[in-house]
C-alpha cells in the first residue's frame, strides 16, 4: 500500500539502500467430586468425574467406527503423496479414494500409556519430542516463570507420567509462587491418579518451608466433557493452559485452531495464558525414525490400539495377526502419518448396532486405515496458528538442538481480524467490523482516556475528536448512500466529519477541516452515538446479506465500496490514534501484553551484528489491483476483487533499470542511538525521534503503550523516524562508510526489494501480535511489519490514477509536494 505520511504517524522506519449431564449451575450436576488421599501421605487431592454416564471413551460406542464403515472425505493432503519412512524409503500413499479411519482414542488404554511412557524414555531417544520439552524445562524456565501468576489455575491438557510436568510446577514452585491450583485432565482414571499421586511425592521431596504448597485436581474425561462441566469456566481465577507433548499434533491444523477458539470462549478470560509444545518441521528421516523406533514399541503401540477397540466394542473385530504398522512424514503436508495396513484380502463382519445398516467391510491387501496424524509446526506455522484464533503469541521457546519449540499465547481483549479477510469489495463482514470496533472501544475505554480533552499532539484535536470521529465517518456514509437523515444529534457529523490536519513546517497551514466547537460534547454522549451509529451498520447486514460465493450482485458493488472504506478507515485510525496515546507517557495496557523479554528487570539486549547488504538486481515488479471505482454497479464487473483505497488502482509496474544494494532490515533503534551519541548535548537535542523521551540522567526511553521503555531494551527494534531525521541518519552513514550513494530507497527500489525477499523472509509482525515494534533478528531478512517503511518518492499522482468520489481527499488532498510515499505494514 502506497499512503500519504499524514495519513499514518509521521514517525516510519529507515532502510538505506546504496547503489549496486447438566450444567453445574443447575441442581443436577454434570459431574462427581470426591477428595481422595494420596498413598502414604498425609495431603489429599480432588478427582471430578466429568464423563456423565461413566463412559470410558471419548467417542460414543455407536460413534468408534463411523470413518471406517463409511469413510466420508479425505484427509487434508493431496489425493496421491508421498511419504519418508524409517528406514529411508519413500513410499506412496493414496487416497484417491475416501480412506478409512479410526480415532486416535483407541491409543490410550492402560497398556497404550504405559507403552507410550516406554517410547518417552528409550535410551537411543529416537523419540527426541519429549527430551526436546524437558530440555526447555531444564534451561529456560526463567523465560517461563513472568508469564506466571499468583493465584491461578494451571489446566494440563492429558497427563501422561507427568514427568515434564514436575519439572514445570517446581520450578515455578521454588520461584516463590502463591496458591496455585493444578488441574490435570485425562480420560484414564488409573493413569491420572497415579500421575498426580506422584506429582505430590515428588512435591513433597522437593519442598521446603519456604515455598507453597500447590492444591491438585483430576479431572476424568474428555476436553469436551471437561468444557461442558463448566468446572473450569467457573474457577475465579486466572488460568494457565498446558498442552504438552506436541499432543496439539493429534489435530489438523484448522482443527487445531478452533479447539484453540473453543477453549478460549469456554474457559478463558482475556490475558489468561495458553502454553503448547509443538514438535517443528525436522528433517523427514528423524521425523520417520521418532515414530517407528527400532525396538519396535511404537509399531506395538499402534497395533495395541486395534486390541482396545475390540474392548470399547465388545467384539473381535480387528485381527491384530493381520494388520502391520505403516507410517512415515509428509514433508509436504509437515506431519507424521500413521495407519493400520491390511495384511491380506479380508472380510470384517460389523457388529448390528456399529454398521448402520453395513453388517460387512471388505478390506484388500495393503489397504490403510488412518488413526494418527502429527502435526509439526514451523515458526511461520505458529504464526499462521495464531491469526486463526483468538490468542497473541507473546514468547516461542526452542530446545538447544532447535528441533522443538514451547509456545507461550495470551488470549486477548479483542479477535485479530486476519487480513486476507479485511477489506474486499464485496461486503466486509458483519464480525470484521465488531472485531474492529472492540480494538477501538478498548482504546477509547475510560481507562485510557482520563480527560477527553487532553491533547496528547498540540496541534491536533483533543481525544474526545476521535472517539466521535469514527462513528460521525461511517454514518455521513450510511446517509449518502441511501439518501437517509444522519443520526442523532446530526449537528456531530458537522464537528466530527474531518479532523485538523497541518503542516508540520509551517502550523498556520492545514487542510480543510470540521468546525471547532466552542464546547465540546460530553464524552457520554459520543459514546452513546457511537452505539447508536453501530446498530445502524448492524441493520445494513440484516437487510443485505453477505454473499457466500465471493460475488455482489450489480448494483450492490457500490454499498460493499462504502462499508469497506469505512472498516479500513476505522483500522487506520487505531493506528493513529495509538500513536497519539503513546504521547500521553503513561502505562495503557497491562504488563501482560507485554514481549516476554520485557518482562524480566534483568533482561541485557544483545545489539545485533551490522546488517548485511543485499545485492537486488535491476527488475520489474507488477503492484496494486484493477478495483476502479467508476467500474461499480456494472454488470462486468460484478465479480468482487480485494479493496483498494485510489491509490492502490490500478496495477501499474514498478522498475529498477540498475542494480542496487539494501540492508537486510531496517535501521534499529540500538544503531540511532549510536549515532545521537556522537554528538554533543545541544545537537542531540534537536534529533530525539518523537516516539522517545529523554530521560534526566541522559538515556532514552521509546514510547510504547506500556508506558515509557529504556530504548537499551528496545536497541533491536526498528527505529521509527521522521523524514528528516532519516535525512541526518543518512548523512551520518554516508560518513561511516565512506559511500556517498546510500540513500533512502525510492518506491520502486522498496518494491523490487521485497520481490527479492520473499524468498527468505519469516513471518510478518502485523495485526497486534506485539502491541510494539517487534526485536528483528540476526538470522531474518526482515521483509514487511513492525513499522511502515519510507521511501524518498513524493506522494503524487500518476498515470492511470483516478481520484475517488466517494472519498475524494483520501489522495489528492496531499498531492502537494510535502508528503512521500511510505509501504510495508506495521504492528
Amino acid at each position: 500500500m502506497a499512503t500519504a505520511q499524514t495519513q499514518l504517524p509521521s514517525d516510519h522506519a529507515l532502510r538505506p539502500v546504496e547503489s549496486v449431564m447438566v450444567q453445574p449451575h443447575n441442581k443436577n450436576k454434570k459431574y462427581h467430586q470426591t477428595t481422595c488421599k494420596a498413598p502414604g501421605d498425609h495431603r489429599s487431592y480432588h478427582l471430578i468425574d466429568v464423563r456423565g454416564n461413566g463412559n470410558v471413551s471419548i467417542t460414543p460406542k455407536h460413534e468408534l467406527l463411523a470413518n471406517f464403515v463409511q469413510p466420508s472425505q479425505h484427509l487434508g493432503a493431496a489425493a496421491s503423496h508421498t511419504i519418508v519412512q524409517a528406514d529411508g524409503n519413500v513410499a506412496k500413499v493414496d487416497h484417491s479414494m475416501a480412506t478409512r479411519r479410526l480415532p486416535t482414542e483407541i491409543l490410550y488404554d492402560k497398556d497404550g500409556l504405559d507403552l507410550f511412557d516406554d517410547i518417552t524414555q528409550m535410551e537411543s531417544q529416537e523419540y527426541y519430542l519429549t527430551a526436546c520439552e524437558e530440555n526447555i524445562f531444564q534451561n529456560q524456565m526463567a523465560r517461563l516463570i513472568p508469564f506466571i501468576p499468583d493465584g491461578c489455575a494451571i489446566i494440563e491438557l492429558g497427563c501422561g507420567s507427568m514427568a515434564k510436568t514436575a519439572i514445570f510446577l517446581d520450578a515455578i514452585r521454588k520461584a516463590g509462587k502463591k496458591d496455585i491450583r493444578f488441574y490435570a485432565i485425562d480420560i484414564e482414571q488409573t493413569s491420572l491418579q497415579a500421575s498426580i499421586e506422584d506429582l505430590i511425592a515428588f512435591e513433597n521431596k522437593q519442598v521446603d518451608s519456604n515455598c507453597d504448597l500447590f492444591d491438585y485436581y483430576g479431572v476424568l474425561g474428555s476436553y469436551d466433557q471437561a468444557l461442558e462441566s463448566e468446572i473450569l469456566s467457573n474457577l475465579d481465577r486466572p488460568k494457565v493452559a498446558l498442552w504438552l507433548g506436541s499432543s496439539i499434533g493429534n489435530w489438523t491444523r484448522e482443527g487445531a485452531a478452533e479447539f484453540l477458539n473453543s477453549f478460549s470462549d469456554a474457559v478463558m478470560k482475556p490475558h489468561d495464558l495458553f502454553m503448547i509444545g509443538m514438535d517443528k518441521r525436522n528433517d523427514p528421516l528423524t521425523v520417520a525414525r521418532a515414530y517407528n523406533d527400532s525396538a519396535g514399541i511404537t509399531r506395538e503401540f499402534g497395533l495395541n490400539g486395534l486390541r482396545h477397540l475390540n474392548k470399547l466394542i465388545g467384539a473381535k473385530l480387528f485381527d491384530v495377526d493381520n494388520f502391520e504398522y505403516f507410517a512415515g512424514y509428509n514433508v509436504e503436508s509437515g506431519r507424521h502419518e500413521a495407519y493400520f495396513q491390511s495384511k491380506k484380502d479380508q472380510c470384517l463382519t460389523i457388529p448390528e448396532e456399529l454398521g448402520s445398516g453395513i453388517t460387512t467391510v471388505e478390506l484388500k491387501q495393503g489397504e490403510l486405515i488412518n488413526y494418527e496424524f502429527s502435526v509439526k509446526y514451523s515458526v511461520d506455522d505458529v504464526h499462521e496458528l495464531c491469526g486463526r484464533t483468538r490468542f497473541h503469541l507473546c514468547d516461542l521457546l526452542e530446545d538447544s538442538t532447535e528441533r522443538y519449540s514451547f509456545g507461550v499465547l495470551t488470549k486477548g481483549a479483542f479477535v485479530p481480524v486476519p487480513r486476507t479477510k479485511m477489506g474486499r469489495a464485496r461486503f466486509p463482514e458483519l464480525n470484521e467490523f465488531e472485531e474492529v470496533w472492540k480494538i477501538w472501544h478498548k482504546l477509547t475505554s475510560p481507562e485510557i482516556i482520563r480527560d477527553p480533552l487532553e491533547k496528547p499532539i498540540t496541534l491536533r484535536h483533543p481525544l474526545l475528536f476521535y472517539v466521535g470521529h469514527i462513528p460521525a465517518f461511517e454514518d455521513i456514509f450510511q446517509s449518502r448512500h441511501f439518501d437517509e437523515p444522519l443520526t442523532e444529534p446530526a449537528f456531530y457529523a458537522t464537528i466530527f466529519e474531518r479532523g485538523i490536519n497541518p503542516v508540520v513546517e509551517d502550523p498556520t497551514k492545514c487542510h480543510a477541516h470540521s468546525e471547532v466547537p466552542d464546547e465540546w460534547p460530553d464524552i457520554s454522549e459520543v459514546r452513546a452515538y457511537d452505539a447508536h451509529v453501530h446498530e445502524r451498520v448492524r441493520k445494513v447486514y440484516e437487510k443485505f446479506v453477505t454473499p457466500t460465493d465471493g460475488t455482489v450482485d450489480p448494483g450492490m458493488q457500490r454499498l460493499g465500496r462504502q462499508l469497506s472504506i469505512a472498516l479500513e478507515h476505522s483500522i487506520m485510525h487505531i493506528e493513529t490514534f495509538i500513536y497519539m496515546l503513546v504521547q500521553l507517557k503513561r502505562e495503557l495496557l497491562p504488563k501482560t501484553y507485554l514481549p516476554a523479554y520485557l518482562r524480566s528487570e534483568s533482561f541485557v539486549c544483545e545489539p545485533l551484528k551490522k546488517a548485511l547488504w543485499l545485492d537486488v538486481k535491476p527488475g520489474k515488479v507488477q503492484r496494486g489491483i484493477n478495483n476502479m471505482e467508476s467500474q461499480d454497479d456494472k454488470s462486468e464487473s460484478a465479480v468482487a476483487t480485494e479493496f483498494g483505497w485510489d491509490n492502490e488502482t490500478p496495477v501499474r509496474d514498478y522498475e529498477v533499470s540498475k542494480p542496487f544494494r539494501a540492508q537486510s532490515r531496517p535501521v534499529t533503534c540500538g544503531e540511532y542511538l549510536d549515532f545521537l551519541m556522537t554528538l554533543d548535548a545541544e545537537d542531540r537535542a534537536h534529533l530525539v525521534p518523537s516516539s522517545w523521551i529523554a530521560n534526566n540522567d541522559g538515556s532514552y526511553a521509546m514510547l510504547t503503550l506500556f508506558g515509557p521503555i529504556d530504548v537499551v531494551k528496545c536497541k533491536n527494534c526498528p527505529a521509527t523516524l521522521s523524514y528528516k531525521l532519516s535525512e541526518k541518519y543518512r548523512d551520518y552513514l554516508r560518513v561511516q562508510l565512506d559511500d556517498q550513494s546510500i540513500r533512502v530507497p525510492s518506491e520502486e527500489e522498496w518494491v523490487v526489494l521485497q520481490s527479492h525477499l520473499k524468498k527468505s523472509t519469516v513471518h510478518e509482525d502485523i495485526d497486534f501480535m506485539n502491541w510494539m515494534p517487534a526485536q528483528l533478528k540476526d538470522n531474518e531478512n526482515h521483509a514487511v511489519g513492525s513499522v511502515w517503511e519510507w521511501t524518498s518518492t513524493v506522494f503524487d499522482s500518476y498515470e492511470g490514477f483516478e481520484q475517488s468520489k466517494m472519498y475524494p481527499g483520501y489522495s489528492a488532498d496531499f498531492f502537494d509536494g510535502l508528503h512521500n510515499v511510505v509501504r510495508g505494514a506495521s504492528w
